[in-house]
């Protein structure tokens, strides 16, 4: 592959970051390139710095030291606006707890990202978010409150809620932490089908189980990314 296609294939990576708080070295000297239409997962012990990392991805922290570069772009060089305007367009975030707001319906959900996003102010929001639900099958959830879902049904919406703004990059905090083996697939396969669109999905979690699904794995050990091989 020749450099520019290579550029062009990496949405992210991390150059040298190291995370301290005080004396307390969390991230330890982190290089990694994440490209377009994988599917990564992390894992590691709880407090090894799975979370800390997330949140430097995804641009909610910076690291003590080092270079985050997104879409070529080095974050150093962005101020706080042009930050947070990547991370609205760019990445989209999908958690544990789903955070579903409870007395707005599933596809008035999916909305809420799109009505802080000018880029969106003359689309069809409602038409957009019928389109997402039922990408992920949920079409005839559309008028449903988060107490009338499954959590598998919530955690796809959740899903679809991440990506509304059509987000290139996907960080997913154990998203099948609260669910049963049968919504774990489904939300996997969901997962799976936006990486075949050509998104970045970055997956934490616990559960070794998820690796087969992953195009690439690591462990976070003590503060240091090592490979995961997995016989598929």
């Amino acid at each position: 592959m020749n450099n520019t296609m290579s550029k062009l294939s990496t949405k992210i990576s991390l150059k040298c970051i190291n995370k301290n708080y005080g004396s307390n070295q969390i991230l330890n000297n982190i290089n990694i390139d994440f490209h377009e239409a994988k599917l990564y997962i992390l894992m590691g012990q709880s407090g090894s710095g799975k979370s800390t990392l997330l949140n430097i991805i995804g641009l909610l922290d910076k690291p003590t030291s080092g270079e985050v570069i997104i879409n070529n772009t080095p974050i150093s060089k962005l101020n706080d606006n042009k930050i947070s305007k990547l991370r609205m367009n760019d990445i989209g975030f999908v958690f544990q707890s789903y955070f579903l707001h409870p007395k707005m319906k599933a596809y008035e959900n999916i909305m809420i990202p799109m009505y802080i996003n000018t880029a969106y102010k003359n689309i069809d929001l409602k038409k957009r978010s019928l389109q997402l639900l039922s990408l992920f099958g949920l079409e005839n959830k559309y008028d449903m409150y988060p107490n009338q879902l499954s959590g598998g049904e919530q955690q796809r919406i959740a899903i679809a809620r991440a990506i509304a703004n059509d987000a290139s990059i996907i960080i997913a905090d154990e998203p099948t932490g609260n669910l049963d083996k049968e919504n774990e697939e489904i939300v996997l396969e969901c997962l799976k089908k936006l990486v075949l669109d050509g998104k970045t999905v970055i997956v934490v979690t616990h559960n070794e189980s998820l690796l087969k699904y992953a195009d690439k794995s690591y462990y976070l050990n003590n503060g240091s990314l090592e490979e995961i091989y997995y016989e598929k």
